[in-house]
């Protein structure tokens, strides 16, 4: 199974804002997975996918975070697909 993980940020007057990609492959119906794992969410907060699913993922995602009176604010925007398209 192929993986990678492509993120690409900048900061500017305090504003901070990210876009990555990540993809993990499926293979021939099956997922990645293991039995030693805590199946813990991943793909950031979605708490959808404990496991690879078998046509695999791709997660196209953008996040703009800053910091107004003390208080750390971020916004999260993530795209889940099958990386067969």
């Amino acid at each position: 199974m192929d993986y990678f993980h492509l993120v690409l940020g900048a900061s500017a007057l305090k504003v901070t804002g990210k876009v990555g990609w990540e993809q993990l492959q499926g293979r021939e119906g099956y997922g990645f997975s293991t039995p030693l794992s805590t199946l813990h969410a991943h793909q950031g907060w979605a708490d959808q996918f404990l496991s690879t699913p078998s046509a695999g993922i791709r997660d196209i995602y953008a996040s703009v975070s800053t910091r107004v009176m003390g208080i750390n604010l971020r916004a999260v925007y993530h795209d889940f697909d099958d990386d067969t398209r």
